[in-house]
């Protein structure tokens, strides 16, 4: 399947992780509230569930969220708590943006 990077993706994540992984850009505080219309992704370290959605409906445009999980459970109060018109589990919410460039609608978007 190959690298994301490897793929043309830029990888951003927050402090803990660039730290961690120096191959990984410093994702900053503004931009946390912006979504994405390229090929960029960012993480963010959280000690639960329940901080994840404060996190997410705190910086979040409502428009669609995701989370990647193995937990049925987790995967349940994620729809229940998110505050978001499409909530996608273990899939991208690439579905739901057609960022166009030149009049043709990308196929990574």
């Amino acid at each position: 399947m190959g690298k994301p990077e490897g793929k043309g993706f830029e990888l951003r994540g927050d402090a803990a992780l660039a730290a961690e992984f120096p191959e990984l850009i410093l994702a900053t505080k503004e931009e946390w509230r912006q979504p994405y219309l390229q090929k960029i992704v960012a993480f963010k370290i959280v000690d639960n569930l329940k901080e994840a959605l404060t996190w997410i409906n705190h910086h979040s445009s409502g428009h669609a969220d995701c989370l990647v999980t193995d937990s049925y459970s987790d995967s349940q109060q994620f729809v229940q708590g998110i505050n978001s018109a499409h909530i996608y589990i273990n899939t991208s919410p690439q579905f739901v943006r057609q960022p166009v460039e030149q009049g043709v609608l990308l196929p990574w978007a």
